[in-house]
């Protein structure tokens, strides 16, 4: 059975990676069965430009010691909330990991899949998306001013996104999810700044910090909990959603929205905070999009599902017969 999983898995992979023959594919498996049990070991490993597969396990990965990345790699792991969210995948483990610790060199890199403490990124052209993040995101560091930085379709809770540099560009946070019981979900100096689509939960006491000397695009998001929001001189805001004032009135925007008629409210983690029939958020966006993050061109993705084909059902009986041989029963999703 294992044997069968692990051809059905290597298979997919391969598939999944037929534009990019001239890298190689890696896999990381914390009880055997793959290239690696140790996520760094595979770094070290790799080539730039090669991808790594990261298998779901029960364990963290590197426990205690985290991920330090050198080289340009493209990581994928299976996701998150696999448990909640039924008939994703056939496997529910998440690949989990420490602090990741991007490095100049490994400009290029993009992370999806993963369960992640923390990242610190110190390098640009980054791609950080459908990732489970708890301890967020620092942007520069010791003088380092990042530029051309992604951030699509995570889930962050007790975590939020600081600019620790002033003057980094070109910074899209796109159709995340955070959920905050802290107090700053966002915190920028002197940045070039686009956030759309994203769903704010403060829990009373979050607040969005855009210091003056940087430019700022403020659309289509939804602010629940949010205490204050500062904001750059010249901002362009439009189009969101607030429980009280915490933006200006005008240009789109709605306040004093009863949250209690914005979201379902039920279901798994992330899945709560889809629009519920009749939500104000639905075409209240720019262009008469949705606002929140399952709104816009890049919707958010339950369970951070990577976008590659998965398995989400096998049936692979113990025993054959010479005559029917080993039926199988092989079901393949093509996620986007």
């Amino acid at each position: 059975m294992k044997q069968i999983t692990r051809l059905i898995a290597l298979s997919i992979f391969i598939l999944a990676s037929i534009s990019q023959m001239h890298a190689k594919i890696w896999i990381v498996n914390y009880v055997g069965q793959g290239d690696y049990t140790s996520f760094q070991a595979a770094h070290d490993a790799a080539t730039a430009g090669d991808t790594i597969y990261v298998i779901g396990s029960p364990a963290v990965y590197d426990a205690g010691k985290g991920l330090t990345l050198s080289k340009q790699l493209i990581i994928i792991g299976p996701g998150y909330f696999l448990m909640q969210n039924s008939n994703l995948t056939v496997t529910t483990s998440t690949a989990s990991v420490g602090t990741i610790t991007i490095n100049p060199a490994a400009a290029g890199t993009v992370i999806k899949g993963m369960e992640i403490n923390g990242i610190n990124c110190n390098s640009n052209n980054i791609a950080i998306s459908r990732n489970h993040i708890t301890s967020g995101i620092n942007l520069g560091n010791a003088g380092f001013i990042v530029s051309n930085i992604v951030i699509t379709q995570n889930f962050m809770d007790n975590s939020g996104i600081v600019d620790g540099v002033p003057g980094s560009l070109s910074i899209l946070i796109a159709n995340n999810i955070f959920n905050y019981g802290g107090s700053s979900l966002l915190s920028f100096w002197g940045a070039a700044v686009i956030v759309l689509n994203n769903i704010f939960d403060g829990n009373g006491s979050g607040t969005l910090d855009f210091e003056s000397g940087g430019t700022l695009t403020f659309q289509n998001n939804i602010l629940e909990g949010i205490s204050s929001v500062y904001l750059t001189a010249g901002a362009s805001v439009s189009n969101n959603v607030c429980e009280g004032t915490q933006l200006s009135a005008g240009n789109g925007n709605l306040l004093h929205v009863n949250m209690a008629n914005v979201f379902v409210g039920s279901g798994s983690t992330d899945a709560q905070w889809q629009l519920k029939t009749g939500s104000p958020a639905i075409g209240a966006g720019v262009g008469g999009v949705d606002c929140g993050a399952f709104g816009g061109s890049s919707p958010y993705v339950l369970s951070g599902i990577p976008p590659i084909p998965q398995v989400y059902f096998l049936n692979a009986p113990f025993y054959g017969s010479n005559t029917s041989g080993l039926p199988i029963t092989v079901k393949v999703r093509t996620n986007n």
